[in-house]
């Protein structure tokens, strides 16, 4: 009875925060001086914060929520970092990783072409703040510049939202 009652819940969750991100109509956009890139209008967006150029959650907050899944986005000037190409990139970056994240575990890490210009894709999971987490991130270096999207959420709850990221991911032109 206890195991329908949870498969009933979690499928009532997934229909209640179902997006749909073929529907284009459901999205907006953001720009700034560097890019632009398109969200869906139910989001929770903050933009332009100190640190990070957009943060959308993916999901209303709710209570006993211990987070929520989110995307943010954010432009780094490497001019006094030491990062010269995208492969010293992804070398800092796994270390990072494996240092930061406890029982961290990198599934995925390489570099390929996105819309023509060279994109780091790392995806790992470890334990952050007791909560088991699962993360994506895209990565560019584009005119002394870093950009990073970055798609945050616990591991049980990822597969749920990826193909919103990965669209969001797509809609990014760089200027």
């Amino acid at each position: 009875m206890k195991v329908h009652l949870i498969v009933v819940v979690f499928l009532l969750v997934n229909i209640l925060f179902a997006q749909n991100p073929d529907n284009i109509k459901e999205w907006k956009t953001y720009k700034n001086k560097f890019y632009e890139l398109q969200y869906l209008n139910k989001w929770d967006v903050e933009l332009d914060k100190p640190f990070e150029d957009f943060i959308a959650y993916l999901r209303p907050a709710a209570p006993g929520l211990p987070m929520r899944e989110s995307l943010i986005m954010t432009t780094i000037p490497i001019t006094d970092q030491p990062i010269y190409n995208l492969d010293s990139y992804q070398r800092i970056k796994e270390e990072e990783v494996k240092n930061q994240i406890f029982r961290a575990e990198i599934l995925e890490s390489r570099i390929v072409k996105k819309a023509g210009i060279p994109t780091h894709i790392i995806v790992y999971k470890g334990e952050k703040e007791g909560l088991r987490m699962k993360w994506k991130e895209w990565t560019w270096l584009k005119d002394k510049y870093l950009f990073q999207l970055v798609y945050a959420a616990q591991e049980s709850t990822f597969d749920t939202f990826i193909r919103s990221a990965e669209v969001l991911q797509s809609s990014i032109k760089f200027k």
